[in-house]
């Protein structure tokens, strides 16, 4: 009878054993996913943080233009002002020809 109990003791105990190898091998293989997933992450994140840099010299570049854009802009309003005043006396100066002109006819 103590024989038949420890054969079943030690069938139970194997079972313990192979269960908790089998966790354990489950349990190393998570952590290698784990370990890929956070390295894959730091990756990306590596990656994003470039694409970020890049964006933000892009932008700074853009606002630089844009800067330059307004600057001539300011210039080519106030030439084209200046033009238009110009054309506006020399229209009244010849206005004041024709005037002339008709009243000494």
């Amino acid at each position: 009878k103590q024989w038949y109990q420890r054969r079943v003791r030690l069938s139970q105990l194997s079972r313990q054993v192979a269960a908790e190898k089998e966790e354990a091998e489950a349990y190393k293989h998570l952590q290698k996913t784990s370990e890929l997933s956070r390295s894959r992450a730091e990756e990306q994140l590596h990656a994003s943080q470039g694409e970020n840099a890049r964006l933000e010299r892009r932008i700074a570049a853009l606002f630089e233009d844009l800067e330059i854009e307004k600057k001539e802009h300011t210039q080519l309003k106030g030439q084209f002002t200046g033009y238009k005043d110009k054309v506006h006396h020399e229209k009244e100066a010849l206005r004041e020809k024709v005037l002339c002109v008709d009243t000494t006819a």
